[in-house]
């Protein structure tokens, strides 16, 4: 369990309860065919579907629509409107998982992916960004990145003559919008060398998530998307409760492209949500107040569905978007500040731990709990409902801030939160059951592979059953000798970073051993030059200096730990907690 991974694995049991629990229920929408005068403008269809709560469950009322429908006779309303819209600012690492699990992609393939761009192509920017702006300082970059982007065979024809700057918050440009942020929006790095030759000599997966990332910075950097679009529209009067009426709307929206600008970029995935919205409806040529009379009206019957099971993807967007599962106004506002729970580094990590726990597995593209985490969720829920609540991360997030506020002492804050630890561990070992009960659930990966290793060597087969319960597989494998505990995902991703920094190769030995990894740790410290700061200390430094604090030597990725004790010991008034 943890601050993050509990109320992760929460939001997946919550929906997939509300799966499980979902009864259908039918809904009508009502279409009505309306014609203009013999030999005018021809027929279409208008329709009055609410939508929420507002759709129409009651039969009888949707007849009395249909038969209000059924008998119009009079004008038709047509308004025409020439329109805009702005494209979507180009990905962080949230938005691009989320994307990216459109395709399949676990949260961890695409930051591995996109690392490779990075580090070993050179190809994009830094990809665990945190924000979808860019600096204004790189607004005189977008002409250069054009012109490299020009010799992509594929890209080329998308790619607008000259870059269209949109500035401030409303826009893509803005100082403002990447605030607080230690990374901007991803895009193509325009200082690649070569870039087309690089692109080309990419691998399948490579190539389709730079691939993404080029086209959503191409488009955010096109012009706009304009179109007319075309309404047609009547009302009828609906008999209700005694004596009063209800005023019901048929309406038919239809869209006429004048300028594709950057929907052209994004061609597939925007004509696909034109389509699921019916804008792209093709409409009689009628005039506004033409006569038009019902020639046909139809209820026509649907069914709710229920809620979709969480990709990686959707999840990661889900724990970016934290606020949305919280009721208490001021906690939805911290977590809006505080982006969520976990961080863009830390979530594929998160997610991994869960299938790793065997609390999650996937289902085609879909995360489904285990027998074993709707369990623990509905022992959590009924006994300690605070670790399963995203809230909770906001509380504590605002007790942090009364510190640097001053308004809090760090001691103080420090020791409600043990205390407040140790109460829910208390109250979890009294109502916990003796001994968990015993679910079935897959093993892993490499145990299965080290158990189909040993049947090889033995020329034997592997027993039934070992291939979908992990214990039948352990019981196969036998005892296995001891080995010293493998290094903690924090630990891990410290040491990644490192990596990074230092150039220093990872060796598999260390990524498997705490022991080893914390040697090498010290190894790559000290060829680094100097002891850098922890990540805990980096994420204290980069929300001070979000709020104004003077960044100390070597911020956001070379800051040593003697600076950042310093800048941290200034910043609270008191000396920092040495690890």
């Amino acid at each position: 369990m943890g601050r993050v991974r509990t109320p992760t694995l929460g939001l997946v049991c919550a929906r997939e309860l509300e799966i499980r629990g979902f009864t259908p229920r039918d809904f009508y929408e009502i279409e009505a065919v309306v014609a203009g005068a013999a030999g005018a403008a021809g027929e279409g269809s208008l329709w009055y579907r609410p939508r929420g709560d507002a759709r129409i469950f009651d039969p009888d009322r949707a007849d009395r629509i249909a038969l209000a429908a059924a008998s119009y006779h009079g004008p038709i309303e047509v308004a025409r409107e020439a329109r805009k819209s702005v494209p979507p600012r180009p990905f962080d690492l949230p938005s691009l998982q989320k994307h990216a699990g459109k395709w399949g992609w676990s949260a961890k393939k695409v930051l591995d992916v996109a690392q490779a761009l990075y580090e070993r192509h050179k190809l994009i920017t830094y990809p665990q960004a945190e924000t979808r702006y860019l600096p204004e300082n790189l607004v005189p970059s977008a002409g250069n990145l054009l012109d490299a982007l020009r010799g992509i065979g594929e890209l080329a024809p998308q790619l607008p003559a000259v870059p269209v700057i949109r500035k401030g918050k409303s826009g893509l440009w803005s100082d403002a919008g990447i605030a607080g942020a230690s990374h901007h929006a991803l895009m193509p790095n325009v200082n690649a060398p070569n870039m087309s030759a690089a692109v080309a000599a990419l691998d399948h997966d490579e190539r389709t998530l730079f691939d993404a990332i080029a086209r959503a910075f191409i488009a955010a950097i096109s012009p706009d998307h304009e179109f007319d679009e075309t309404t047609l529209s009547f009302a009828v009067e609906v008999p209700a409760a005694p004596g009063s009426v209800d005023v019901v709307r048929f309406q038919a929206r239809g869209r006429v492209v004048t300028r594709p600008g950057w929907k052209a970029v994004l061609e597939d995935e925007e004509n696909r949500e034109d389509e699921e919205q019916g804008d792209d409806a093709v409409l009689p040529a009628f005039a506004n107040g033409d006569t038009v009379s019902c020639t046909s009206v139809r209820a026509r019957p649907r069914q709710t569905t229920s809620p979709k099971r969480y990709t990686e993807g959707d999840l990661i967007d889900a724990m970016h978007n934290a606020w949305r599962f919280v009721k208490d106004e001021a906690e939805r506002e911290r977590l809006k500040e505080a982006k969520g729970i976990g961080t863009p580094a830390t979530r594929d990590s998160i997610l991994e731990g869960l299938k790793r726990q065997g609390m999650l597995v996937l289902e085609k593209k879909n995360l489904v709990p285990t027998d074993l985490a709707l369990w623990l969720y509905k022992l959590l829920c009924e006994s300690a409902p605070e670790l399963v609540d995203p809230g909770a991360t906001a509380r504590m997030e605002a007790r942090l801030d009364d510190v640097l506020a001053g308004s809090a002492d760090a001691d103080t804050v420090i020791g409600e939160i043990a205390d407040r630890a140790g109460g829910l561990v208390a109250r979890l070992s009294e109502v916990a059951p003796a001994t968990s009960p015993t679910f079935k659930r897959p093993p892993s990966a490499a145990m299965l592979a080290a158990a189909r290793n040993k049947a090889k060597r033995e020329g034997t087969r592997l027993p039934r059953g070992a291939a979908d319960d992990a214990e039948i597989c352990r019981t196969f494998l036998g005892p296995r000798r001891l080995a010293s505990a493998g290094p903690s995902e924090k630990q891990f991703a410290y040491a990644q970073k490192l990596s990074q920094e230092t150039g220093m190769d990872l060796p598999e030995a260390a990524r498997l051993d705490a022991a080893a990894l914390s040697k090498w740790i010290d190894a790559a410290r000290s060829a680094g030059g100097k002891d850098l700061a922890s990540p805990k200390q980096r994420e204290w430094i980069a929300k001070l200096v979000g709020e104004g604090a003077k960044p100390p030597r070597g911020y956001p990725d070379r800051i040593g730990a003697s600076d950042a004790r310093a800048f941290l010991d200034k910043a609270f008034g008191k000396k920092a907690a040495r690890r």
